[in-house]
């Protein structure tokens, strides 16, 4: 009786360890599921700030050059009005000495 006891109690020992080699194997797979969830979440958030700011750094370059071209633009108009204001003046000037010369003609 004493042997179909110990064999019953070590058979029921080797089962319940064969039960937690398994839960352990579970347990273990399942961190590993959960370490790969985790990898691809923290390469996803990489790559949004990666994206993010490429696409900050871009519009930073844009806003650059439209406001270089806004200077450029102020620039070339006021180059335009002195050139202008000259061209206005020495049409001015020549008109005067047309006058001047019509009179002195007809004088």
């Amino acid at each position: 009786k004493q042997l179909a006891a110990d064999k019953a109690a070590r058979e029921a020992a080797e089962a319940a360890a064969a039960a937690a080699k398994a839960e352990l194997a579970n347990a273990s797979e399942a961190e590993a599921k959960v370490a790969a969830v985790e990898a691809a979440h923290k390469a996803q958030l990489e790559q949004l700030q990666a994206s993010w700011a490429q696409k900050q750094a871009a519009l930073e370059a844009a806003q650059q050059a439209a406001e270089e071209r806004l200077a450029q633009a102020s620039v070339t108009s006021q180059q335009l009005e002195t050139q202008l204001a000259a061209n206005a003046a020495a049409a001015e000037s020549e008109l005067n000495r047309a006058r001047e010369a019509a009179v002195q003609l007809e004088g």
